[in-house]
């Protein structure tokens, strides 16, 4: 993963936030905090892209407000050899019919059932050799995939019955919206369908999804990446692709120390260094239009595996606290807009 840091350098944010240094590779830049974004690429957009934007989407950060991440047409590329890729793996094969439950526009949610209805004109699906398995030159073409939001249903939730109806055997979302979905359809007389397979988006909720269906992948938006990273029904947790999504970790213990001395810089830690440790989430990720460099999830995980073939499998275990100085700032009149709906149920969900 090759960053171009001398041009890096000179946007708005990362020149705020490397103080006009030029870093060597991605091990020598400083973390980069929710609140440095917000407050460089919210406000002054103009000043940190290096390229024009096709779409920008919402991505939730535990206990604080989501942060805009801008997208390029090769970026919808990628993400929908990921997306395709991640299917597979998780158990999507031909035959399947999906029911795609997404929340209200511009959130990462609404990602996957996008990249599901542009999959076959954007990119083959290449998934690996099964009986199954659709060919690489057939796209999607074997899958059904019905993309619903609650939002438009829950005022009229005769509309729920109609992809319930088709028999889906897969089902995505959040959970929250699933058990929503279902629950429109009940009241308009539809008895709750069982499903061969959830994709549930949440922390560790693989284990409680056993009413909704026979097997569970979780997925995970990451920050940067259009697709979602995607777990598989046999193993906790979710893959994130090392060609996609550079992982670090800051161990529970230096993040302590941190929170307590907000003008310390937190030793990282890379994949490798972590399997078995958990901390809070550091990705970095080539983005077209800016790439996000050591950005500071607020997920806590444990790192259960590092393969550089395969990829590294994190397990999600739950939020961290904002530092006491981004959560300060954060707070902050310019920097900080007043919540919303979305952001109340983005927390939520989390």
């Amino acid at each position: 993963m090759r960053f171009d840091f001398a041009r890096l350098a000179r946007t708005g944010l990362y020149g705020a936030v490397w103080s006009g240094r030029v870093p060597a590779d991605v091990a020598g830049a400083p973390p980069l905090s929710v609140w440095q974004w917000r407050r460089h690429v919210h406000e002054q957009a103009h000043r940190s892209l290096t390229t024009e934007p096709a779409l920008w989407v919402l991505y939730p950060i535990p206990g604080d407000d989501p942060i805009w991440i801008p997208f390029g047409p090769r970026d919808l590329e990628t993400g929908a050899a990921g997306a395709q890729r991640m299917l597979s793996d998780a158990g999507v094969s031909r035959g399947d019919v999906v029911l795609a439950v997404a929340p209200p526009a511009p959130w990462a949610g609404n990602t996957l059932p996008y990249l599901f209805s542009s999959a076959d004109r954007l990119v083959a699906f290449d998934p690996p050799a099964r009986a199954d398995s659709l060919r690489s030159d057939e796209g999607l073409a074997g899958v059904a995939v019905f993309p619903l939001s609650v939002t438009t249903v829950e005022y009229k939730s005769d509309l729920a019955v109609f992809p319930l109806s088709r028999g889906p055997t897969v089902i995505a979302g959040s959970r929250g919206d699933m058990e929503a979905l279902l629950a429109l359809a009940q009241r308009a007389g539809q008895r709750r369908p069982r499903f061969r397979l959830a994709l549930v988006v949440g922390f560790a909720v693989a284990a409680h999804a056993s009413d909704l269906s026979d097997s569970t992948a979780e997925l995970l938006y990451v920050p940067g990446m259009f697709a979602p990273a995607g777990g598989r029904p046999d193993v906790p947790g979710v893959w994130l692709p090392p060609a996609a999504v550079h992982v670090e970790l800051i161990p529970d213990e230096e993040w302590g120390r941190a929170a307590q001395d907000p003008s310390r810089v937190p030793a990282i830690l890379t994949a490798a260094e972590s399997v078995g440790a958990a901390g809070e989430l550091v990705v970095t990720v080539a983005n077209s239009v800016l790439p996000v460099i050591r950005l500071r999830t607020a997920l806590r995980v444990r790192v259960a595996d590092a393969d550089p073939a395969v990829g590294i499998r994190i397990e999600v275990l739950n939020r961290m606290a904002p530092r006491t100085r981004d959560a300060a700032a954060a707070f902050a009149p310019a920097a900080r807009p007043g919540r919303t709906r979305q952001n109340h149920r983005a927390d939520r969900e989390a």
